[in-house]
C-alpha cells in the first residue's frame, strides 16, 4: 500500500545476485528512461529506489489477471480477441520504439489485462539492466528474456536488438493465443533456444484451420529467422494482421453472400428478429455470414444496436420479459428518459413523464416498467399511461426488481420490498458493518416470489460476494465472489466480475446452491465501479449488454453552428476539458488503462502529454493567469504548474469534495477556490476555499436543494449554479458577495453554466442542446435580454467549456462507432454449450 495516496501498488524487486551484479547506481539511473514513456497500454512507472541493498521499482496494482493467466484457464483464444489483444500490445510497441526503447520480454506475463485492456508491465526493465550491467552482466552467465519468446537474435546473445526482436516475441504470444502454445517448445530451456535457433514453427493452420490467411501470413512473417525478413515496426505487424477482404473468424473458403434484406417469413421465424435492425444495417446478412437460407431458429446472432444513451450510473437498460421490447436511458432537451424500442419498430419512442428516470425494470408480464424517479419508485403503462407513484424510498438507490405485485429495491445500502400496488417500504436486511459489509445492491427477485439474490458492496467491485436472501426471514445463503446476478428462464444464475467477465453456472432454486462451479461465458461486459453489470436476459433467451469500448471518448470542437472537429487521434475516457485563459492548451482529465485518472495537456501542437502520473487526479480547472492548475486528487484539491515543471502542491485535505458534481471555480483574482460539497441534510452545497489557507474553507451557498456546478464570472461579481430547486436541473445567477437571492437563467431545464470571456454571454446544456443566454452587465442588477439555442449535439459529456473568442466550445463526445448496446438473440443456446445445463 503506498501510504502516502491511500492506493494499492505493486512492488518489484530484484533478484540480489543480478542486483549485485549491475550495481544500484546505474540501475537507478537507466530506469530513468523507461519512467518517461506514457501511453495508454503501458503500466507507467511510479517510483524506484534502493532499500536495505535490495533494487526495486514500483508500479499500479492492476485489478485483473495476466494474460498468461487467462491462458492457462482457456488454452485458446477466438481470433477475434487474439488479434485485438496484439494491435493493443503493438501500439504500445510502437510507441516505446519510437522513444528508443525496446522492451527485450514481451510474453504473456508481462501482458496485464484491467477491464479486458491489456497494459504491458516491466518496460524496458530488460534494457535498464542489461544497460546498466554491460559485460559484467554477460561473464556472469545470467540470462534475460524468456526462452520460449526470444527471438534468435536475442537467443544469441545479441546485445544490440531493435524493434524487429520485440515483433518476433509479440508474434510468438500471438501464436500462443491461437493455438494453445508458443512456437517451439522443449523440455529444457537450451532445447527451446536450439529450436528458436534452427527450426521453422509449424503454420497456425496446420493447428487451427479456421485461423484467416491473413492472420496466418502476418504471424509467419514476424516469425522470420532473420530480422530483416520480419515487420520493421510493430505497427506494421498490426496493421497485417487486419488487412484482407475476409472477415476474421471466417475459414478457407467459406461462402458469404451478398448484401440482401430477409424475406419477412425468414424474420418470423427467427423469433421476430428485430426488423429495425436489419432495416439499419443493409448488409446484414452479409454481417452474420450466412446465406438467408442457411439462417437457423436455434443460432446465435449478434447485432449492434446504436442508441443515443447517457452516461448513467447503475443499470441502464432492461429487456421486457418476451424478449420483444428494451428500455433505455437516453436523452431528451431536459436531460435524460427512459425510452422503449420495440423490435418491431425502427424508430425508439420517449416514455413521456420519466425525465430523470434511471434503473429501468419490468413487471413480471411485462404490461408495467418501474423506474427511480428523484427519491421515489414510479411505474408507467406500457401500453398507454401517466406515471403512477409507488413509493417515496431511502436515498441511493441501486436496483430494483418485480414478481407479481412484490418490488425488492436497494437503497441507503439496505434491502428494502414494496407492493408494487403502492404502499410504504419495508426493510428486508441491512448490512453488517463490523463485517465488512457496506451496503447491498442489485437485489433479482427469484420466481418463487421469496428468494433474493443481492450484491454485497466492499468498496471495490474486486471484493463484492453475491447472497441468497429470503424475503420473509432475512436468512442469508454465501454463494461466490461477484457482482450484480440475474436468474435466467434457462435455469442459469449469470454474474459479473471486475474486468468485464460474465459468469454462469445452473443454479437449484430450491438449495440455493450452484450445480457446477461457475465458468465464463463472455468477456467484455461492462462492469461498473460500483458493482452494476451492464446486461439484460429475456425469458425468450436474448441478451442486451453493453461493451466495455462504449467507455471510450472522443475529445471534439464544436463551433456556434454545430460543426465538429475532432482534436486528437486517441481516444479514451476523456473528463472534463477546459481551455487555458489564452485559449492555445486545453487541460483534460484521462483514465488510464488500469483504472486511475490523471491530468493531460492538449498543446499548442495538439499532442496531448500528461501533467500528472501518480493517479486519481480529476476535474482541471486554469487559474487566471493561465500559470497553475487546480484539481481533485481524491480527497484532497491540489494546484499543478501548467507548464509540468513541478509536482503537485496540496492546497486542502479531507474536504469531503464532491467531484462528480463538476469541479472547481477560479476567482477572478486567483485568490479563491469555489467547489461542491455534499452537506448534512443540505444536499450539495457551495464551498470557497482561499488557496493559500487551507483552513479557510466555508460555505458559501446552503439550502435543501442541490447546488452544482458552481462557475464565478470573470468580473468576479456573479455567481452562476445549477439547482433543482424547481424539480428540476435549473441554471441561476447570484451575486458572489450574497448568493441567497437569484435570478433564474434557463426556462425549461439547464445544467453547467460557463461564462463567455469577453462577451456578455452565459452558455448552459439543455440535454444535447448547448444554450447562449445574452444579459445585460450591471453591478448590482443581472438580467436576461434574449436566450438562443446554438446546436444539438447527441452523446456529449458533461462538463463543456467555452473558448476566450466565444465561438467554439470543447467537448467530450462518445465514440458514435462504440455507441450503444450488443444484442444477442438465441443467447441460452450458447449459455448452455458453455456453463452446462
Amino acid at each position: 500500500e503506498d501510504l502516502k495516496h491511500h492506493r494499492k501498488v505493486a512492488v518489484k524487486v530484484l533478484r540480489p545476485e543480478l542486483a549485485a551484479v549491475i550495481g544500484a547506481e546505474r540501475f537507478l539511473k537507466e530506469i530513468e528512461v523507461t519512467a518517461n514513456l506514457q501511453h495508454p497500454h503501458i503500466l507507467p512507472l511510479f517510483d524506484s529506489g534502493e532499500a536495505d541493498g535490495f533494487l526495486y521499482y514500483v508500479m499500479p496494482h492492476v485489478e485483473g489477471e495476466s494474460l498468461r493467466d487467462k491462458l492457462n484457464r482457456e488454452k485458446q483464444l477466438a481470433i477475434e480477441e487474439s488479434v485485438e489483444i496484439t494491435k493493443s500490445v503493438a501500439s504500445a510497441l510502437d510507441y516505446a520504439h519510437r522513444h528508443k526503447v525496446i522492451h527485450r520480454d514481451i510474453k504473456p506475463e508481462n501482458i496485464l489485462l484491467h477491464d479486458d485492456q491489456p497494459v504491458v508491465a516491466d518496460f524496458g526493465i530488460a534494457l535498464a539492466i542489461t544497460a546498466a550491467g554491460g559485460r559484467r552482466l554477460t561473464e556472469t552467465g545470467l540470462s534475460l528474456g524468456t526462452p520460449h519468446y526470444m527471438s534468435p537474435e536475442q537467443a544469441m546473445g545479441d546485445r544490440e536488438l531493435d524493434a524487429r526482436s520485440d515483433v518476433y516475441s509479440l508474434a510468438c504470444v500471438t501464436y500462443e493465443m491461437l493455438v494453445g502454445a508458443p512456437p517451439h517448445t522443449g523440455p529444457t530451456a537450451q532445447a527451446v533456444v536450439a529450436k528458436v535457433l534452427t527450426e521453422k514453427p509449424p503454420r497456425l493452420t496446420v493447428h487451427r484451420d479456421t485461423t484467416p490467411p491473413h492472420v496466418d501470413a502476418a504471424v509467419h512473417k514476424a516469425l522470420a529467422k532473420l530480422p530483416v525478413d520480419r515487420f520493421a515496426t510493430a505497427q506494421e505487424f498490426a496493421t497485417a494482421l487486419t488487412t484482407s477482404a475476409v472477415p476474421l473468424g471466417a475459414t478457407q473458403g467459406s461462402t458469404y453472400a451478398s448484401p440482401v434484406l430477409l424475406p419477412a417469413s425468414r424474420v418470423t421465424s427467427i423469433r421476430n428478429v428485430a426488423p429495425w435492425v436489419i432495416a439499419a444495417a443493409f448488409g446484414v446478412a452479409a454481417w452474420i455470414g450466412f446465406q438467408s437460407d442457411r439462417l437457423m431458429p436455434e443460432t446465435p446472432m449478434r447485432f449492434r444496436i446504436s442508441v443515443p444513451t447517457v452516461n448513467a450510473n447503475g443499470r441502464r437498460l432492461a429487456f421486457s420479459p418476451d424478449g420483444n421490447r428494451v428500455a433505455y436511458i437516453g436523452t431528451s432537451k431536459a436531460g435524460p428518459v427512459l425510452y422503449i424500442r420495440s423490435l418491431e419498430d425502427v424508430t425508439p419512442t420517449p416514455i413521456p413523464g420519466t425525465d430523470g428516470g434511471s434503473y429501468p425494470f419490468f413487471s413480471e408480464d411485462g404490461r408495467w416498467l418501474g423506474y427511480v424517479g428523484v427519491g421515489a419508485l414510479h411505474k408507467i403503462l406500457l401500453e398507454g399511461g401517466i406515471p403512477e407513484l409507488i413509493s417515496a424510498i431511502p436515498p441511493d438507490p441501486r436496483g430494483a426488481s418485480w414478481i407479481g405485485d412484490v418490488i425488492v429495491f436497494s437503497a441507503a445500502g439496505a434491502l428494502w420490498s414494496v407492493p408494487a400496488s403502492g404502499g410504504d417500504p419495508d426493510l428486508i436486511v441491512q448490512p453488517d458493518s463490523a463485517a465488512g459489509e457496506l451496503g447491498f445492491r442489485w437485489p433479482e427477485l427469484l420466481p418463487d416470489g421469496e428468494t433474493i439474490l443481492m450484491s454485497v458492496w466492499t468498496g471495490d467491485v474486486a471484493d463484492m460476494w453475491l447472497e441468497a436472501v429470503s424475503l420473509s426471514t432475512g436468512q442469508r445463503t454465501r454463494l461466490g465472489t461477484g457482482t450484480d446476478a440475474r436468474f435466467t428462464a434457462s435455469g442459469h444464475v449469470v454474474y459479473g466480475r471486475s474486468g468485464g467477465v460474465l459468469m454462469a453456472a445452473p443454479f437449484d432454486l430450491r438449495d440455493h446452491a450452484f450445480l457446477k462451479p461457475p465458468i465464463p461465458v463472455l468477456s467484455g461486459v461492462l462492469v461498473k465501479a460500483g458493482g452494476a453489470v451492464e446486461i439484460s436476459i429475456s425469458r425468450s433467451g436474448s441478451l442486451a449488454y453493453v461493451p466495455t469500448q462504449a467507455q471510450e471518448r472522443a475529445l471534439i470542437e464544436v463551433d456556434r453552428r454545430g460543426a465538429v472537429r475532432e482534436l486528437s487521434q486517441r481516444r479514451g475516457e476523456f473528463r472534463g476539458p477546459r481551455y487555458s485563459p489564452d485559449g492555445t492548451r486545453i487541460a483534460v482529465d484521462i483514465r488510464g488503462p488500469v483504472g486511475n485518472r490523471d491530468i493531460w495537456m492538449l498543446d499548442r501542437d495538439e499532442s496531448l502529454n500528461p501533467r500528472t502520473f501518480a493517479g486519481d487526479n480529476t476535474f482541471p480547472s486554469w487559474s487566471p493567469d493561465g500559470l497553475q492548475i487546480a484539481g481533485f486528487r481524491g480527497t484532497t484539491i491540489v494546484l499543478l504548474d501548467a507548464d509540468g515543471g513541478a509536482p503537485p502542491a496540496v492546497v486542502a485535505e479531507d474536504v469531503l469534495l464532491d467531484q462528480d458534481r463538476y469541479g472547481l471555480s477560479w476567482s477572478a483574482d486567483g485568490r479563491v477556490l469555489l467547489y461542491v460539497r455534499p452537506g448534512e441534510g443540505t444536499g450539495d452545497d457551495l464551498w470557497t476555499l482561499t488557496v493559500t489557507d487551507p483552513e479557510s474553507a466555508r460555505p458559501l451557498l446552503r439550502s435543501r436543494f442541490d447546488e452544482r456546478a458552481p462557475a464565478i464570472s470573470p468580473n468576479g461579481r456573479w455567481l452562476a449554479y445549477a439547482s433543482n430547486e424547481s424539480g428540476r436541473e435549473e441554471v441561476y445567477v447570484a451575486l458572489m458577495a450574497d448568493p441567497s437571492s437569484h435570478v433564474r437563467v434557463s426556462l425549461d431545464g439547464g445544467s453547467l453554466p460557463v461564462w463567455a470571456r469577453t462577451s456578455g454571454e452565459i452558455f448552459y446544456r439543455n440535454g444535447d442542446q448547448v444554450v447562449a443566454a445574452t444579459y445585460t452587465p450591471n453591478d448590482q442588477v443581472f438580467s436576461i435580454s434574449s436566450r438562443a439555442t446554438l446546436f444539438e449535439i447527441s452523446g456529449t459529456e458533461p462538463p463543456f467549456d467555452v473558448h476566450p473568442d466565444g465561438d467554439r466550445f470543447v467537448m467530450v463526445r462518445s465514440a458514435e462507432a462504440l455507441s450503444g448496446f450488443m444484442l444477442v438473440l438465441n443467447w441460452f443456446e450458447e449459455l448452455k454449450a458453455k456453463a452446462g445445463n
